[in-house]
């Protein structure tokens, strides 16, 4: 972890390894918060940017062979979420979101964010030679 993190200047992060739905190690490197010098956890929390859509993805689609769920079924409905009313004109959900279904979270989308270069996840690998 740290070979990989020093180079890329990320300043902390948390590696866990899970074997037959058991947790079998949990460490953490470096600090969670650079400014205030407060060292990471194995329960820091941290921004993963967009790593969790391939993983719905998968999970989706798996469900979707096994039979388990249907492309077109309504995801507010699974999540037990009532959706936005339609008629609720102060909503800050778009209206495409209204009528969400699993295929919208099964697509891969090449998004970005304008942060990437000050994202240290975003930044190449600098070799440094003296």
């Amino acid at each position: 972890m740290e070979a990989f993190m020093v180079p890329r200047g990320i300043p902390g992060g948390a590696l866990a390894v899970v074997r037959e739905r058991r947790l079998v190690y949990a460490r953490s490197y470096g600090l969670a918060d650079r400014e205030k010098g407060i060292a990471a956890t194995p329960e820091t929390l941290f921004r993963i940017a967009s790593l969790s859509k391939p993983i719905t993805a998968v999970a989706i689609l798996k469900l979707v062979d096994q039979g388990r769920l249907a492309l077109d079924s309504p995801a507010w409905k699974i999540l037990a979420l009532e959706p936005p009313a339609a008629a609720n004109r102060t909503s800050t959900v778009a209206p495409a979101r209204h009528g969400l279904r699993c295929a919208t979270f099964s697509i891969t989308q090449a998004g970005g964010t304008a942060r990437r270069a000050s994202t240290p996840c975003f930044r190449a690998s600098r070799s440094r030679t003296t």
